[in-house]
């Protein structure tokens, strides 16, 4: 191809291609392989995307357009992980949400389920994680600590030493709580 005005052949690297000089090289450089991953997450996002959008197409075929745009445009609130802070009367109720939204979700890894178990962690249960725990090893050992029968007997104990002490003496009760 020509350039308009002359009969030369048409200089495509002048227009897309630019020299740096040697002491922006390296940041150039950096901010590229910046935009590169960036490029790669999205790619994969969108194929993952794709691919969910077809599994989800061909699992029920039954489903028309209208139906799709329904279930993509609803937007429920994101569901908070709960915490646990060593309470044993708290911990059946941590225990299911965290199996329900964690341990049941075929999207993470170990490694994450790991992470979100130990970030949900507070108080005394910092304890009982070690350095070698994986995700199955400080679960175990918390079911181990929270699952205990006699640290249960004893729990539901002192609450009901608690109810009756209330009871007998209803001055110590908040009537304005």
């Amino acid at each position: 191809m020509s350039s308009p005005n002359t009969n030369k052949p048409y200089d495509y690297t002048s227009k897309f291609f630019r020299t740096v000089p040697d002491d922006d090289f390296e940041e150039k450089e950096s901010s590229l392989s910046e935009i590169e991953d960036d490029i790669f997450q999205i790619e994969v996002s969108l194929k993952s995307l794709l691919l969910e959008l077809r599994s989800n197409t061909s699992d029920s075929n039954s489903l028309n357009a209208k139906s799709i745009d329904k279930t993509f445009s609803i937007k429920l609130p994101e569901i908070p992980l709960p915490l646990f802070n060593g309470k044993i009367e708290e911990w059946n109720s941590f225990k299911q949400q965290f199996l329900n939204l964690i341990n049941d979700n075929p999207n993470l890894i170990e490694n994450q389920k790991y992470y979100y178990l130990r970030s949900r962690l507070r108080n005394e249960t910092k304890s009982i994680e070690t350095s070698e725990d994986t995700y199955q090893s400080l679960l175990k050992a918390l079911e181990d600590r929270f699952e205990n029968k006699r640290i249960i007997v004893d729990a539901q104990i002192k609450i009901s030493l608690t109810m009756k002490q209330l009871l007998m003496n209803p001055q110590n009760t908040c009537t304005n709580c």
